[in-house]
C-alpha cells in the first residue's frame, strides 16, 4: 500500500471518528425531566420518574440514571432493589426504557428536608437535583410502626414537612391517609429487600 494511500485512508478514519463524535447522544438537563417528589418507603411503593432527553430534546433509551443520596445522610437506603435496578451505598440506578423514562420504587428509610442535595444522574451527567427527600418511615429504621405515627403526628402538628408524603407543601389529611396505607401495608415486617 503506497504512503499516499495510507495517509488517504487515515484521514478518512478520523473524519468518521470525528463526525461520531459529534453524534454521540449526550443527556441533557435543559430537556430531561426529574420528578419533584421524592418519597422512599420500605415497600417501594412510592414512584419517582425521570425522562432522560439529548440536546435536540429527544428520548434516550437505555440510559444508566442514578440518584444519589449521598447528600442526604438521614435517607438509608435498603441493600435490594427491584428487578432492573441496582442499589450501591447510597446510589440506586436503573436505565430507561424507548420513551426515555425510568420509574424507580426505591426501597428506604428516612426523611431529610434541610440541607439535602439529592443528585439525579443520567450516563454521568448531572440532569437534576432534590432538596428534600420525605417517608412515612421517618425515623430512617426501614419500618413503619407505631414509632413512626407519633414523629407523624408530631410533624403534622408542627407543620414539618417531612412528613409532606404528597409533596403538596402541607402535612394533612392527605398525607395521612398516605401513611396509614403505608403502615397497613407493612405492618409488622421489616419489607427491605
Amino acid at each position: 500500500m503506497s504512503k499516499f494511500l495510507r495517509i488517504a485512508l487515515l484521514a478518512g478514519l478520523g473524519v468518521i471518528v470525528a463526525a461520531s463524535a459529534a453524534f454521540a447522544v449526550v443527556p441533557d438537563p435543559t430537556f430531561s425531566i426529574v420528578g419533584n417528589c421524592l418519597v422512599v418507603a420500605p415497600g417501594g411503593e412510592y414512584p419517582f420518574s425521570v425522562t432522560v432527553k439529548d440536546q435536540f430534546a429527544n428520548p434516550i433509551n437505555n440510559s444508566a440514571v442514578t440518584v444519589d443520596f449521598t447528600g442526604a445522610s438521614s435517607v438509608h437506603l435498603c441493600s435490594g432493589a427491584d428487578a432492573g435496578f441496582t442499589v450501591s451505598g447510597a446510589t440506586i440506578t436503573g436505565h430507561t426504557n424507548v420513551s426515555g423514562l425510568v420509574t424507580f420504587t426505591i426501597h428506604g428509610g428516612g426523611s431529610q428536608i434541610t440541607g439535602a442535595t439529592i443528585k439525579v444522574y443520567a450516563d454521568g451527567v448531572q440532569i437534576g437535583s432534590l432538596s428534600r427527600c420525605t417517608s412515612p418511615d421517618l425515623n430512617g429504621d426501614k419500618q413503619i410502626n407505631v414509632a413512626d405515627l407519633g414523629l407523624f403526628a408530631t410533624a403534622q402538628a408542627g407543620q414539618n414537612l417531612q412528613a409532606d408524603l404528597n409533596c403538596d407543601g402541607f402535612v394533612n389529611v392527605a398525607d395521612l391517609g398516605l401513611f396509614a396505607s403505608s403502615q397497613a401495608l407493612h405492618a409488622g415486617d421489616v419489607h427491605c429487600p
